[in-house]
């Protein structure tokens, strides 16, 4: 009696498909994290982008001197009035608001204290100088549209994102920016 040829595949090889599976799969979740790390971390640094458009503008529009107030918890955009020689907060009107569409806010708080350090690198500085919970910097914005181009830096773990404001257009430099994400 003779046999047919029908062959069965060996236990060897169905784990050898099954481990290639594995670390395809494996593989593709690390990638999953450190995207949707990335996307945190663009998500808290966006609105440092958003408000130096809006300061700039505002300042171009109003000739007056804005400020970006950047502290830990927060981002505020303030106008310095120095008729009265003192900072006045602005308090920004629906009108200014539809002006400059959804670009302006009057205050930003950032999420999760804890998970995120903020860090800035000031013009001519060497060194990233840590947001303490009592230091704030200043961002300031002139008439003519010009700013100090400052570094912005967000770090969550081992994990980090920074970026440059450019002096003449405030936007972030896409030229400029670095990063290093790491799955956690």
């Amino acid at each position: 009696m003779v046999r047919g040829s029908s062959r069965g595949y060996t236990l060897i090889e169905i784990m050898i498909v099954l481990g290639l599976i594995l670390l395809v799969f494996t593989a593709s979740l690390v990638s999953l994290n450190t995207v949707d790390a990335e996307k945190r971390m663009r998500e808290v640094i966006s609105p440092f982008d958003r408000l130096s458009q809006s300061a700039r503008a505002l300042a171009k529009q109003n000739q007056k001197v804005y400020q970006l107030v950047i502290t830990q918890e927060s981002l505020q955009l303030q106008a310095l009035d120095f008729e009265k020689e003192s900072e006045k907060r602005v308090l920004l009107t629906e009108a200014a608001l539809s002006e400059l569409g959804e670009l302006v806010d009057e205050k930003h708080l950032f999420p999760s204290k804890e998970e995120f350090q903020f860090e800035i690198l000031r013009w001519g500085e060497t060194i990233w100088e840590p947001l303490g919970k009592e230091s704030k910097h200043v961002l300031r914005f002139d008439p003519t549209g010009l700013c100090e181009p400052i570094g912005v830096k967000v770090v969550s773990g081992k994990s980090w994102i920074q970026q440059q404001v450019h002096p003449l257009t405030a936007r972030f430099d896409p030229n400029e920016e670095r990063f290093s994400i790491e799955a956690e």
